[in-house]
C-alpha cells in the first residue's frame, strides 16, 4: 500500500501487524537460543582450557583439545549471528537529517553499485530532523543500497529518496487521536521484486535467495533489528511495474508540545 496524494496513510495495516509481530517472536527465540549457545560455549571452552593446561598443547590430546576449541569458537560465532537481530548497544542519539546522511553517503554509496546500474537521488526539502543515531542509520542505507543491487546485477535505476509521512493511528492504538509523523528514506530498485511467497520471510536471520557463498542472510535481519531499536518501521513495496522499494521510516518528536 502506498502513500496517498496527502503523504498520510492508515498505520492499521494487516500484512505490517502480522510480519511484525512474527518478527517479534523470532527475535526473542534468537535472543534466548543465542543466550543458552553462549552458556554451554563457555562450559566447554573452560574445561578444554583446564585440559589444555594440564596436558600441555603437545600432549597426546592436543590435537583433540585443539578441535574442541575451534568447534566453540565457531558456535559462539553463530550465537552472535542469531543475534544480530537483538540490538543492545545504547544509542548514541543526536539531532539527524537524512538528506544531510545521504549526501555525506553518495560518493561512498556511488562505489557500491554495479556496473550498468544507474543511482539516483530525490530529496524532500521540508524533512525534519528526528534523534538517531547517525552511523547506526549509514549501516541501515548501505545494507539496502547493497541489496538493491544485488537485485539488478544486469543493471538499472536505483532511486534513493527522503519523505514525510504522517498516519492515522487505529482505533485500538495507544496514540488514537494523535498524528504520527516520521521522517522516510526509501531505497528503490528495478529488479525482478520480491515473490509474495517470501515476503513474509525476509527479514529472518539467514534467510537468503542468493546464490551459496554470496551473502549469509543477515544483512536485512540486522537491518530489520537497528530500525526497531530506533522505534521506526520498515516496509516493502512491489511496484506496478517491477522493482522493489525498502521503505524505512524514523520518528519525528511532536514539535507543538
Amino acid at each position: 500500500m502506498g502513500v496517498d496524494e496527502s503523504g498520510k496513510r492508515p498505520c492499521n495495516l494487516d500484512e505490517q501487524v502480522l510480519l511484525n509481530e512474527k518478527m517479534e517472536a523470532l527475535m526473542r527465540l534468537s535472543r534466548r537460543i543465542s543466550h543458552d549457545i553462549n552458556n554451554i560455549v563457555t562450559i566447554i571452552k573452560g574445561n578444554a582450557d583446564i585440559i589444555q593446561l594440564i596436558g600441555g598443547k603437545e600432549g597426546a590430546y592436543a590435537k583433540y583439545i585443539s578441535a574442541i576449541l575451534a568447534g566453540a569458537k565457531k558456535a559462539s560465532a553463530l550465537a552472535s549471528q542469531l543475534a544480530v537481530m537483538n540490538e543492545k548497544r545504547p544509542l548514541n542519539s543526536a539531532p539527524v537529517d537524512l538528506n544531510l546522511i545521504l549526501r555525506s553517503m553518495e560518493p561512498k554509496l556511488r562505489e557500491l553499485i554495479y556496473p550498468g546500474i544507474e543511482i539516483e537521488f530525490e530529496f524532500n526539502r521540508s524533512l525534519p530532523a528526528f534523534t538517531g543515531d547517525r552511523m547506526r542509520l549509514e549501516e541501515v542505507i548501505t545494507h539496502l543500497v547493497k541489496n538493491a543491487c544485488d537485485a539488478m546485477k544486469k543493471g538499472g535505476r536505483l532511486t534513493i529518496g527522503t519523505s514525510n509521512l504522517e498516519e492515522t493511528p487505529s482505533r485500538d492504538s495507544e496514540a488514537q487521536g494523535k498524528e504520527l509523523r516520521w521522517a522516510c528514506v526509501t531505497v528503490r530498485d528495478r529488479g525482478p521484486g520480491i515473490d509474495a511467497s517470501i515476503r513474509s520471510k525476509i527479514f529472518e536471520p539467514f534467510f537468503t535467495t542468493k546464490e551459496k557463498g554470496e551473502g549469509d542472510g543477515l544483512g536485512l535481519s540486522r537491518v530489520y533489528g537497528i530500525v526497531r531499536a530506533a522505534g521506526g518501521f520498515i516496509r516493502i513495496e512491489n511496484g506496478a511495474s517491477g522493482g522493489t522499494a525498502f521503505i524505512v521510516g524514523f520518528p519525528v518528536a511532536d514539535s507543538s508540545k
